[in-house]
């Protein structure tokens, strides 16, 4: 993920995420339900 500010001001810096999406098809069109975005934790050293 790239490099972003949270709105405290704390800097994130290559987190890596584990991105699922729920999509459905519905009248020949396909619809975004749900996502879900989870960051992935580093072992500490």
């Amino acid at each position: 993920m790239s490099t972003f500010t949270m709105p405290d001001g704390a800097r994130q810096e290559n987190e890596q995420h584990i991105r699922t999406f729920v999509v459905v098809q519905r009248g020949g069109r396909w619809l975004l339900m749900q996502d879900q975005n989870t960051a992935v934790a580093r072992p500490k050293p």
